[in-house]
């Protein structure tokens, strides 16, 4: 339960603005663990920097029962300091299972070092589960499963201790998100799970 938007909006250059406040999809609880092991070792003129790690991070979000609800308490003016409020907040708020969310991953990257060069090269996996709840029945509605294999790669040299000349490419793994409504639109799809997708740096 919180302002619209989690603001005030100011309407125009006069300073007014709506009172309004919303319920919406903000309660979640989160966690996550990640193991590793770290280790050097030389061959011939070459330092190598190895990590090997393991991770994991679940979710469960919840959401209004009754879907995401706007409320109009009155008006306000940021210049005069007056609020025009005609209405209580609304505090009742009645939560729902909205989706469940869980990734888990391996890593492994090695740091090689030579003269004033230094390589980066590593992997990465992840898979995730996420699963779409009804609202109002609580039933899970669709189950959807991604995963994805991505590289980092690094070169870097130092011709002096205070100048680095760099090129890196990095992938990352974004699972699929749950489409909800919000305030201001409503979703066809809404309840659908968009598909995974991976960025590049």
């Amino acid at each position: 339960v919180m302002y619209r938007y989690s603001a005030l909006v100011i309407k125009n250059d006069a300073g007014d603005f709506d009172l309004r406040e919303q319920t919406t999809t903000t309660p979640q609880r989160a966690g996550y663990v990640q193991m590793g092991v770290n280790g050097k070792l030389r061959a011939g003129k070459t330092e190598h920097d190895l990590t090997l790690a393991v991770d994991r991070a679940w979710r469960t979000r919840y959401a209004a029962k009754r879907g995401s609800t706007a409320y109009n308490l009155g008006t306000g003016n940021i210049y005069t300091g007056i609020i025009n409020q005609h209405t209580a907040p609304t505090t009742a708020y009645e939560e729902a299972l909205n989706n469940k969310t869980v990734i888990q991953g391996i890593s492994l990257v090695d740091s090689i070092t030579f003269d004033k060069w230094n390589v980066i090269l590593g992997i990465h996996h992840h898979a995730a589960n996420e699963k779409a709840y009804n609202l109002g029945t609580g039933a899970m509605m669709r189950s959807t499963d991604s995963s994805a294999t991505t590289p980092t790669y690094a070169l870097t040299y130092r011709p002096s201790d205070k100048v680095s000349v760099y090129a890196s490419h990095a992938e990352y793994f974004d699972m699929g998100s749950a489409v909800t409504n919000t305030t201001s639109r409503s979703y066809a799809n809404r309840g659908d799970v968009l598909p995974a997708s991976k960025t590049k740096q």
